[in-house]
């Protein structure tokens, strides 16, 4: 149970869907489920119920009208070759991690070599302007993290730098919300630098030849997406968390942080890793499928694909021993409008 709560508390870091609920109480709901008894999830958000139905050895058959959510299950309860993971990560790392961090560099407060900057303190000074006040540093020179305000030389050094422009790809699409967003695009919810970063390490990424360790990679990119923009709030009393998503609308806080990309996707890379290694230890081996016949006849232990909900119980409800509800909290969240900023 222990392990159950760790992948619960891993998969809650991610800050990447509303609602989860934690496996280890799942796996409690689901403690009838015999070896082989089919769960039907019509609504499978993030995946908590459909891998801990997989836990109890059950068979899935997943779906979601959101297709954010079923990328999210099938990579969550996908199985991993762990090597080849750690190999691809230090392949991009090696492709783009040195040149982005190159972008987040400032001296150090204490020993004065060149240190990382972990993410910047930015505040408005009026509606039309913002600018970074402070910095929080990690030295790996004298292995020591400082909190410091910027210098105004410095500050508008990193004025400048946040002002570059992307040499990749970046969506361009328009945020569609009834929610009166502060923009009109989903890039302006970035700094350029911020945007130069990730749409240089998701180029990167897409290079990535094997199709499921490109897909877990995005799923860590996907993770750190939200802490890399500009609605990543800035607390006094909590300095150094990372806040999930806060505000249920799109929201540009006065004071806010503009995280280093890299470290971000590090950081939760090795989440993600230790999520995978537990799961590893816990999960039987898992087929997924998007076909019916594969599901029946070969007795493939998950069935996802993008589905409503009503055409998901109609179609299976009689195949199902058993049925997991747990609708979206539409008055309160906006589902696919925040799925459409990932």
């Amino acid at each position: 149970m222990e392990s159950l709560s760790k992948i619960t508390r891993i998969i809650a870091r991610s800050h990447m869907y509303w609602g989860r609920k934690p496996i280890s109480d799942l796996v409690n709901i689901f403690e009838e489920i015999k070896d082989g008894d089919i769960v039907l999830d019509p609504f499978c958000g993030g995946g908590n119920p459909a891998l801990a139905a997989l836990i109890k050895c059950g068979r899935v058959i997943a779906g979601d009208l959101n297709p954010m959510a079923v990328f999210l299950t099938k990579v969550l309860i996908r199985p991993i070759n762990l090597a080849t993971l750690r190999s691809a990560f230090e392949d991009v790392a090696a492709v783009v991690s040195q040149n982005i961090l190159k972008n987040y560099e400032i001296k150090c407060p204490h020993c004065k070599h060149m240190a990382n900057i972990k993410y910047l303190v930015w505040a408005n000074k009026n509606k039309n302007e913002s600018i970074p006040e402070a910095v929080q540093v990690e030295c790996n020179q004298c292995h020591r993290g400082a909190s410091a305000e910027l210098s105004s030389a410095e500050a508008k050094r990193q004025l400048e730098l946040s002002q570059i422009s992307p040499k990749f790809w970046f969506p361009k699409n328009r945020i569609n919300s009834t929610r009166n967003p502060p923009v009109e695009h989903h890039y302006e919810l970035f700094t350029g630098r911020n945007l130069s970063m990730l749409a240089e390490l998701l180029h990167a990424i897409k290079q990535v030849p094997s199709q499921n360790t490109r897909d877990a990679l995005f799923y860590v990119f996907t993770a750190m997406l939200y802490s890399c923009s500009s609605m990543q709030m800035f607390s006094e009393k909590e300095p150094r968390s990372s806040r999930g998503w806060q505000a249920l609308r799109f929201y540009i806080p006065p004071t806010r942080k503009e995280i280093n990309v890299w470290l971000a996707f590090e950081g939760r890379y090795d989440n993600f890793l230790k999520c995978k290694e537990e799961l590893s230890r816990n999960l039987p081996a898992v087929r997924i499928t998007d076909s019916v016949e594969e599901f029946s006849s070969k007795k493939y232990e998950a069935f996802l694909f993008k589905a409503d909900a009503f055409d998901l119980i109609s179609h299976f409800g009689q195949k199902a021993n058993f049925l997991f509800l747990d609708p979206p909290y539409i008055d309160d969240i906006d589902y696919f409008g925040f799925s459409e900023f990932w």
